[in-house]
């Protein structure tokens, strides 16, 4: 198992600040290793009396959590065991972050994508920062599968159907901004000021008038999407309309965004336990060695990631002098590239 990827700090007011900070790895990512170290260290906060409120945070620059660990999850579509493990224990472990008994605060500071997002939906508060790499997302649909970790669920339900579907179906992320503004995140701090922004907000928090203020915030921007997704003629209109986009989209050539559709309107109305239940069971139903779509589309995320990392040939010639240039041309450019020329004479 996985050793030391979370450290914990508990100060003299019972404040509890885990660091996920995955050891020998420039991003932190969720294998079934670290997802049952991550479970050890919950199992433990939970029965800690001295603890008041918890502050989960990465010790990675700009990478809060990329997401599951794919090098584990292409084997885990040939092995049915493997993959009903990972999509298991996932559930478990967030489920039970979800029933810790004080405040949570995930802080996100940076890329939260795939399985890190599923994993902040878990707290009771998200705090994002402005720094430019802070995106959330959940991008399964674009390597051919769909949120398995709770994501069809949690998301929908905290920002509303309008919302929630259209980042299901297309993958896109939102910047921090965005997310504060759907309510996905709860507040936006500066960077390089976390720290003093988290300390205020969790003093805000932790009095029942500035709980009710943050949770009303949610509410007042769910009004007016609720108000077509209370009721059964609302949902079906949404959903009808959203299948026949989808369709545009995909000429039916894709079916991991149309299985994430028909699993969020046959879950949405149902309580979390059982939504989450029905979408554990419709992955493990559906995704597998038969999903060649998937397959095909993770080996070439892996391809192209391969690419990124590729420097090419070292090239030993040394640089020719450039002694004399000439620009053939005229107007803004052509004086612009005379101008930077003369410059660096």
């Amino acid at each position: 198992m996985t050793q030391n990827t979370f450290q914990k700090k508990i100060n003299e007011s019972g404040i509890c600040t885990v660091t996920f900070d995955l050891q020998g790895e420039k991003v932190n990512k969720f294998s079934l290793a670290v997802l049952k170290e991550l479970e050890s260290v919950v199992d433990a906060l939970a029965t800690n009396n001295e603890i008041k409120a918890l502050i989960f945070k990465s010790g990675k620059k700009g990478i809060f959590i990329a997401g599951a660990d794919l090098n584990e999850f292409m084997p885990a579509f040939k092995e049915p065991a493997l993959l009903e493990e990972l999509i298991h224990t996932g559930h478990r472990v967030f489920r039970k972050i979800e029933e810790l008994p004080f405040p949570t605060i995930a802080v996100i500071d940076g890329v939260c994508l795939g399985g890190g997002l599923e994993c902040a939906l878990a707290f009771k508060y998200r705090i994002v920062t402005d720094n430019p790499k802070t995106s959330l997302g959940l991008p399964e649909v674009t390597l051919g599968i769909f949120p398995g970790w709770g994501g069809t669920q949690r998301l929908p339900r905290l920002i509303g159907l309008s919302e929630g579907v259209p980042m299901i179906l297309s993958g896109r992320p939102v910047n921090g901004a965005k997310a504060v503004k759907i309510h996905l995140a709860d507040a936006i701090v500066a960077s390089e000021f976390q720290d003093e922004k988290i300390k205020e907000f969790l003093g805000k928090i932790m009095s029942s008038s500035g709980k009710k203020g943050v949770l009303y915030g949610r509410k007042r921007a769910l009004w007016k999407s609720l108000l077509l997704e209370n009721n059964p003629l609302g949902r079906s209109l949404f959903f009808s309309k959203a299948k026949s986009e989808l369709q545009k989209k995909t000429k039916g050539h894709y079916r991991a965004p149309e299985i994430a559709l028909n699993l969020i309107q046959e879950t949405y109305p149902l309580p979390l336990e059982k939504g989450l239940d029905k979408e554990a069971k419709c992955v493990l139903s559906n995704i597998g060695s038969g999903f060649t779509e998937a397959v095909n589309l993770i080996g070439l995320f892996f391809i192209q990631e391969s690419l990124k990392k590729n420097a090419g040939r070292e090239i030993s010639a040394k640089p020719r002098e450039i002694r004399t240039t000439a620009v053939l041309g005229s107007g803004t450019m052509g004086s612009g590239i005379g101008w930077l020329l003369a410059d660096n004479n």
